[in-house]
């Protein structure tokens, strides 16, 4: 049976910088918008991380440690960005789960509110792309979406590495 795979694809250092300013407060969960563009290749899925965008204190409306509330306007704007540029078309939001150690899911919240995202931007974004990705202190769950479907692709995280001469 044919399985379809998702890559979530980081250049050098980008995850361990978004690792470290996001669970930097271990009191509450953080957010941020990343910017990707996700290409076919032989029914893999793939998702290449081009720009991090973070909220402003303003954009985050609520956090504790278990739960998170976005501005809708900051995502508005970031779709919209999406929308106006030819190098992303893929929307990846990432929050922590500050609580968890090494075990990490996305929550059954999680998964409504991700489900109702999903279909609201197959129906007023169509061409935009949908992944997220939830962050523990030391695992990570990703997903990429399928608009409109209510299912999702299993990703893995990638990260290139660099070689040093010796």
């Amino acid at each position: 049976m044919y399985k379809e795979l998702c890559s979530l694809r980081f250049k050098n250092g980008e995850l361990d910088d978004l690792r470290t300013r996001l669970l930097a407060d271990l009191n509450h969960e953080q957010f941020a918008i990343l910017l990707g563009k996700t290409e076919d290749a032989g029914g893999i899925k793939i998702v290449t991380v081009r720009e991090v965008i973070y909220p402003s204190k303003c954009d985050i409306e609520e956090s504790s440690i278990v739960s998170l509330r976005i501005n809708r306007t900051f995502v508005a704007e970031t779709l919209h960005q999406i929308n106006e540029r030819l190098d992303v078309d893929t929307y990846i939001e990432v929050h922590t789960h500050p609580f968890s150690t090494d075990n990490t899911a996305l929550s059954g919240i999680d998964d409504i509110d991700e489900r109702r995202f999903s279909d609201y931007i197959a129906k007023e974004w169509p061409g935009i792309e949908y992944a997220s990705v939830v962050l523990s202190q030391n695992m990570y769950d990703a997903r990429l979406w399928r608009c409109g479907r209510k299912c999702y692709i299993e990703a893995a995280i990638k990260t290139q590495l660099t070689c040093e001469a010796i």
